[in-house]
Parts: C-alpha cells; sequence; structure tokens
C-alpha cells in the first residue's frame, strides 16, 4: 500500500497512473498519514468521466502527426526542429547543465515558493529512478536550453517538470520539445496516454494552456478526495469559512493555508454540480 503513494510538499499523492483509482480505507489513509507524518492526502477516482467536474489531469491520449497540428503550429514544431535538437540525456548531463535553465526560468515565476540550490537540485536528480527519462533540448551551438523530467508508469508517461531558458524561446524548443516525446511514446512506443499533472492549485500554469492549445491535450476530469489528519481536518473546518480573506494575504504562511482551502472549496462545490 506504501507504494501507491509518494509524499510531496508534506502531503501524500498517488504513486500510480491516474486512471487507476484508489482503494484504501479511512482508517487505512489515517494510518498511512501518522507514519509517513503528512498534513493531507489528495486523489482522485472516477478519472476522465465525461461530466465536466472542478478537477481534471491534462491528457493526449491520441498518436498524432505534425500535420494534425494547426498551421502556425506545424510552422512552429519545424522551426523548433530547424533550430534546436532533441535527445534523451544521462543523469550526469542534467545535473552538469540543467541547473542553469532551472534557475533562470524559475527566476521568470511569480510565486512564494523558494528556489532550490544546486546541491538540492543535484540530489533530487541523482535520486531519481531508473522509472524516469530526462530529455533536453539543445541549441545550434549545443547548449541545453530546455529539458523535461518524465515520470513512466505501467505505459502512462508523466511530464512532471519541464523548464526553459527564456532567452531562448524564439527558438521555439518548446514546440520541438514536446512535439518529439508526444511522438515517441504515443507513436513510437505507443503508450495508453500522456499527461501533465492535475489542475494547478498553487498557482496558473501556461505549460497546460499551451499543450490544451498547440498540442491538441484536453481536460480529462474527476472526481477529487481528500484525507486530512485529525488536527488538519479541524483547522481547515475553522479556517474555511475565511478563505477568501485569507487568500489575498501575502503572508508566506497564509498563502499556503490558503491553497488548501482553495483545494478543499474545490473538493465541497463538485459535490453539488
Amino acid at each position: 500500500m506504501k507504494n501507491n503513494w509518494r509524499k510531496y510538499n508534506s502531503a501524500l499523492i498517488p504513486n500510480i497512473p491516474p486512471h487507476i483509482s484508489m482503494t484504501n480505507s479511512t482508517e487505512e489513509m489515517l494510518k498511512l498519514l501518522r507514519e509517513s507524518n503528512s498534513l493531507f492526502a489528495r486523489y482522485t477516482t472516477n478519472f476522465d468521466i465525461s461530466k465536466q467536474k472542478l478537477f481534471w489531469y491534462v491528457i493526449n491520449d491520441k498518436s498524432l502527426s505534425i500535420n494534425d497540428y494547426d498551421v502556425k503550429t506545424r510552422n512552429q514544431v519545424r522551426k523548433g526542429l530547424k533550430m534546436c535538437s532533441v535527445r534523451i540525456i544521462s543523469k550526469k548531463e542534467f545535473s552538469e547543465y540543467g541547473y542553469e535553465v532551472y534557475s533562470k526560468a524559475f527566476k521568470k515565476y511569480k510565486t512564494f515558493n523558494k528556489m532550490d540550490s544546486k546541491r538540492i537540485f543535484d540530489t533530487e536528480i541523482n535520486n531519481l529512478t531508473s522509472d524516469y527519462d530526462l530529455w533536453g533540448v539543445f541549441s545550434l551551438e549545443g547548449d541545453l536550453i530546455g529539458y523535461s523530467k518524465n515520470y513512466i508508469q505501467k505505459n502512462v508517461c508523466e511530464f512532471s517538470s519541464t523548464k526553459f531558458h527564456p532567452q531562448f524561446l524564439k527558438c521555439r524548443p518548446s514546440e520541438a520539445l514536446f512535439h518529439t516525446m508526444c511522438t515517441y511514446y504515443m507513436k513510437e512506443k505507443k503508450f495508453h496516454y500522456i499527461h501533465n499533472g492535475t489542475k494547478s492549485i498553487a498557482h496558473h500554469t501556461n505549460i497546460q494552456d499551451f499543450l490544451i492549445k498547440k498540442f491538441k491535450f484536453r481536460k480529462a476530469f474527476c472526481t477529487l478526495h481528500i484525507c486530512y489528519s485529525p488536527s488538519v481536518k479541524f483547522i481547515v473546518k475553522i479556517l474555511y469559512p475565511f478563505r477568501k480573506i485569507i487568500s489575498k494575504s501575502r503572508i508566506k504562511l497564509l498563502q499556503k493555508i490558503a491553497i488548501v482551502l482553495f483545494q478543499e472549496e474545490i473538493r465541497r462545490n463538485q459535490q453539488y454540480e
């Protein structure tokens, strides 16, 4: 049971593809929360339900060629493939050159999160299992200008972390990378689907809109479930009525609490659609 979960930002999230539903009882979940010292567990059911929900994964489950894109996207992909090269890279190569891309991209984000140090970045890369593919995008001069860290499970690929150096965006590294990866996983490897994670709770992400608009990804609606530790459940119950006030705060702790309350709002409201 433990292998089906992983800890992320003090919470437990599924370590299995989203089309596989969790079957843990409430008692089992509370035990896992205690053992892992986690605040809550978040998971989904009813993956790719037809009725529109407030929560979703962004997925691509079709094998497409460049001719399936619109004219503008086709031209951007061709420019990217002409101006860049895309390939799977080693941990060593990723660690040596990836931090420059990460740090430059991070500085463009509007977030209260702190940028990882080079030491933390390298440690995370070195600890990756064989379930991860590391992709790099290189300029004509041979510099790494973008990357994607992909988690592979049961013929499903998750684009878990993708970054691009902001100074090279005119070379269309994003179009080159996503086209190449989609072709590789869906056409060559014949995976069931690719996904870019769930609806973002912490902040709006442009990459998901980008994938939907250009590469025909879509929203796979699902039902959100949250199991809180007893103390967190009490805090959420008390603070929930004040969520709109808390969301306006610039205090880092309150911003984190606002994210949890927004997540709770989604969970509650989807049941009354």
